[in-house]
C-alpha cells in the first residue's frame, strides 16, 4: 500500500540503485507481478513453473510524466508516471529507455559550467572580445542549466522529453523552471538566439544571482501548474520565459 517505484540502474560509484519513477497504478503492478511470480513463498503469485522468479521482480515501465517531483533523495524525490503499461523486462523500450533525473543529480551537481559566455549579435560591433567589467544587455529565454546539459546529449526539457531544451525553449514550462529543485538549484542562463544553420538556440551567459531570477519569473508565471508562480492573469505566460538581463562580466 505504499506505491511502487522502477529504480534506475546501478551507479558503479555508489554501487546503489538510484530512484526512478514513482507509478501512479498499483493495481497495474500487482496484477501483473503476482502472475508472473511463482506460487509458494508469495501466496497471492500465480506462477507455476520452475522458472517463474521468486526474487527481484523487473519490468518494462511505459508511461507518461504526471508530476516531477521535487528532486530530493525521498518518497517525494522522483517523478511519477501515469498511464503505465507494466510490460515483460524483455520488451525493452521503443528507443533508448529514459535515464530518470535522480540518477543524473550527481552529474547536475558537478556538470561544467557552461561554455565561455559570448554574444552571437548581428551588430559587428558587438562581437568584439568581451572583457571582465564590460556591460552586457541582452534578451532571451532563460533556461535552467539541467535541462540544458544533464538530461541527454543534447539536453531535453526534463518535463517534455520529446523537446530538445535549445531548439525549443518557448516550450519550456515555468513550472519545470521554477518549481523543480533539480532545475533551479542547477543555476540558470539567458540564451542567445536561434542559430539558423543549427536551429538551436546557443548558450549566452551564465546569472550568478538565482534569486533574482525566481524572484521576477515568480511574479510574472501564472499560477497553476507552476505553484510559487503567483500572477492571476489570463496574460500571464505559463511556458517560454524571455526577460532582458543587464549586468556585468564577472
Amino acid at each position: 500500500n505504499s506505491g511502487f517505484q522502477v529504480l534506475g540502474e546501478k551507479n558503479p560509484d555508489t554501487g546503489l540503485h538510484c530512484p526512478g519513477f514513482e507509478l501512479d497504478d498499483t493495481d497495474a503492478v500487482l496484477e501483473v507481478a503476482r502472475a508472473l511470480g511463482k506460487n509458494g513463498k508469495c501466496k497471492t503469485c500465480t506462477g507455476e513453473e520452475d522458472s517463474n522468479p521468486e526474487y527481484g521482480y523487473r519490468a518494462t515501465i511505459k508511461g507518461k510524466v504526471k508530476s516531477l517531483g521535487d528532486g530530493s533523495h525521498s518518497a517525494a524525490g522522483p517523478p511519477t508516471l501515469t498511464d503505465i503499461q507494466v510490460l515483460d523486462e524483455e520488451v525493452g523500450c521503443d528507443g533508448a529507455p529514459t535515464i530518470p533525473p535522480l540518477c543524473k543529480t550527481e552529474a547536475a551537481v558537478t556538470v561544467p559550467a557552461a561554455p565561455t559566455p559570448a554574444p552571437v549579435p548581428d551588430d559587428p560591433a558587438a562581437s568584439d572580445e568581451l572583457m571582465v567589467g564590460d556591460d552586457v544587455c541582452i534578451t532571451g529565454y532563460v533556461m535552467d542549466n539541467y535541462c540544458i546539459y544533464t538530461t541527454g546529449n543534447p539536453g531535453v526539457l526534463l518535463d517534455d522529453q520529446s523537446v530538445v531544451t535549445l531548439e525549443n525553449p518557448e516550450l519550456h514550462s515555468f513550472y519545470c523552471l521554477l518549481d523543480v529543485g533539480v532545475c533551479y538549484n542547477s543555476g540558470f542562463q539567458v540564451l542567445g538566439e536561434k542559430n539558423p544553420d543549427t536551429g538551436l538556440h546557443c548558450p549566452g551567459f551564465e546569472l550568478d544571482d538565482t534569486d533574482a531570477v525566481l524572484e521576477v519569473a515568480r511574479a510574472l508565471g501564472k499560477n497553476g501548474k507552476c505553484k510559487t508562480c503567483t500572477g492571476e492573469e489570463d496574460s500571464n505566460p505559463e511556458y517560454g520565459y524571455r526577460a532582458t538581463i543587464k549586468g556585468k562580466v564577472k
